[in-house]
């Protein structure tokens, strides 16, 4: 990557390194969203015909955005902005896992990592399709949680999973009192265009919000370079596998139409290329 084409600054990099996030402001313009939105709607439509109950106490639906009905969203992986970022974040060889969509219902996101694995070399890109501040649904983060030993004495304590309220609920927060709100985080306040992106350990939630809150948004990962990165690499891609076999049976991660890449994308078809050696994909 050229210096003319780097998208972050070295402080941008560094605040990545030791807080694990980054907002980033206006990536995307009015042109973009109107795309992005109606492609949105379309996979919501889609994903209701299929299944429509959500999930949990965020009242979650998840799809893909791979398919043909979502050509925008299905290369935004291979967007300048994003894959450029994360190339700088990651090197020059990460790999795009996933390009995703959700609508959130629920009124809070427990706090959680999305991964404890300490091999893990991940960001996760988020673009919320509606303003959101801290009492609107806004992404909290709890900045360094992505490093140990802080990672690990948030688990000690029990901070993960609390749904609050619930009798059977042994979480620090029921024991303390406090409300998912009460921990000591940043509000990561966004407008639609705005980009988040944070590490995989990196704990986060979400307070209050509407019945209606839209996010899409893409997973890179670090190509593995250790022994130790390479094993996690293979028990991460089988329990992603596992998992949406399980809970999304009607709507493969990786959508045959992607996979079989019409436009003969450079960039894209390393990463199938790397996604079929490493078995989370088959291909005739």
């Amino acid at each position: 990557m050229t210096k003319e084409n780097k998208i972050l600054t070295e402080q941008q990099i560094e605040h990545f390194k030791t807080f694990g996030f980054l907002l980033l402001r206006g990536v995307f313009g009015s042109d973009d969203l109107n795309i992005i939105n109606d492609e949105y709607e379309i996979g919501l439509k889609i994903k209701l015909e299929k299944d429509n109950k959500p999930r949990g106490a965020r009242g979650q639906l998840n799809w893909s955005n791979l398919g043909p009905e979502t050509p925008y969203l299905a290369r935004l992986p291979e967007d300048p902005r994003i894959c450029g970022t994360a190339e700088q974040l990651l090197a020059e060889d990460a790999v795009a896992l996933f390009s995703t969509a959700n609508h959130f219902s629920g009124d809070r996101t427990p706090w959680h990592p999305d991964t404890d694995d300490p091999n893990c070399r991940s960001a996760k890109f988020h673009l919320y399709l509606q303003p959101l501040d801290e009492n609107s649904g806004a992404l909290r983060v709890i900045p360094g949680s992505h490093l140990s030993p802080f990672h690990d004495e948030l688990h000690r304590i029990g901070l993960k999973g609390s749904n609050e309220g619930s009798e059977s609920d042994n979480s620090y927060l029921n024991k303390s009192g406090l409300g998912l709100n009460d921990i000591p985080a940043h509000v990561c306040k966004s407008e639609p265009g705005d980009v988040i992106l944070f590490h995989g350990r990196l704990w986060h939630a979400t307070w209050k919000g509407s019945k209606d809150r839209r996010v899409v948004g893409c997973t890179f990962q670090g190509n593995p370079r250790t022994t130790e990165e390479k094993k996690s690499m293979q028990k991460m891609l089988e329990a992603n596998r596992n998992i949406r076999i399980r809970n999304e049976p009607d709507d493969p991660q990786y959508h045959p139409h992607w996979l079989a890449n019409p436009e003969k994308s450079p960039k894209r078809q390393q990463w199938i290329n790397w996604l079929q050696e490493k078995g989370a994909i088959d291909l005739p």
